[in-house]
């Protein structure tokens, strides 16, 4: 299984991407001016969520479900992992 790791972690960071590059489709298609701002400055991406939120659902969900997926390797890693008594 943990041969696969890589795969699942390289997916989930395309999925991110694609997440984002969706995003950016979506505040340009919304006005130019916004398209920009959400490149130049980054925290205009989280009033663009906020003012529209209907159309930035779906690319946070695909960024969230992304975000995730590269996590789990990570997580499934530690999991496995038991401290002895010198760790602690």
């Amino acid at each position: 299984m943990e041969q696969f790791l890589p795969y699942i972690f390289l997916a989930g960071v395309a999925t991110a991407a694609a997440g984002v590059l969706v995003f950016l489709v979506t505040a340009f298609r919304q006005r130019l001016w916004w398209g920009l701002g959400v490149i130049a400055f980054p925290p205009a991406s989280a009033v663009f969520l906020w003012k529209y939120p209907r159309k930035s659902l779906p690319a946070l969900v695909t960024v969230l479900v992304g975000g995730l997926t590269a996590a789990a390797p990570s997580a499934y890693v530690h999991k496995g992992k038991k401290k002895t008594k010198k760790q602690m």
